[in-house]
């Protein structure tokens, strides 16, 4: 008897230990690994971080754009993010991924230096419905110059691991950019200082 309640208990103890175990797949470290990669890559790592169903919506939000564009007999965007002579039905026939890829190739963050994360300390979560959302102080610098700065992050359960949603700059990018290929409206004038 004494036997069988040692192995109940070393199982017991292995069924308790396994969110332990998987601390490398918590929404917490694929956070910090996220904002770590950012860093490194730039905005492209995004993609490898993202659910694909938001990846998905994504490119639902952005393809009006380039939609739009096409219809006013412009290719602006369409050739800067997908290459000259891209048509819309080859991008409409993309995978999310690769096309969530090309916009985010065109990201400033792509362009500037990248700033070293120091630390990425994870102040908070939470839980909404499936999704956690997780507060982040991150702290950063480059050369002198050191900055902290606060992140709420999405996460929501893909698998066995947790994949980012997407966050309001992403969804303001598709916004930003519909508003840049709607037709040209006249400014009114500003009168001169006297």
């Amino acid at each position: 008897m004494s036997q069988v309640l040692r192995i109940a208990s070393v199982i017991l103890l292995a069924i308790l230990s396994l969110p332990l175990a998987s601390r490398a797949d918590s929404p917490e470290a694929v956070c910090e690994q996220y904002i770590r990669s950012l860093s490194s890559d730039g905005a492209t790592a995004v993609v490898k971080f993202m659910h694909p169903a938001e990846m998905e919506r994504f490119k639902q939000m952005f393809l009006p754009v380039l939609r739009v564009e096409a219809e006013q007999g412009r290719s602006t965007i369409r050739s800067a993010t997908f290459g000259k002579g891209a048509t819309i039905a080859e991008i409409e026939a993309r995978p999310a991924g690769e096309f969530m890829t090309a916009v985010f190739r065109l990201a400033p963050i792509n362009t500037v230096d990248p700033v070293k994360i120091d630390r990425v300390d994870i102040l908070g979560a939470i839980p909404e419905g499936d999704a956690v959302h997780l507060l982040a102080r991150i702290h950063m610098g480059a050369g002198e110059f050191t900055l902290k700065k606060l992140e709420v992050v999405t996460m929501i359960p893909y698998e066995k691991s947790w994949r980012l949603a997407l966050t309001a700059q992403m969804e303001g990018l598709a916004s930003a950019l519909r508003a840049q290929s709607s037709p040209a409206k006249a400014e009114p004038a500003i009168p001169a200082p006297k």
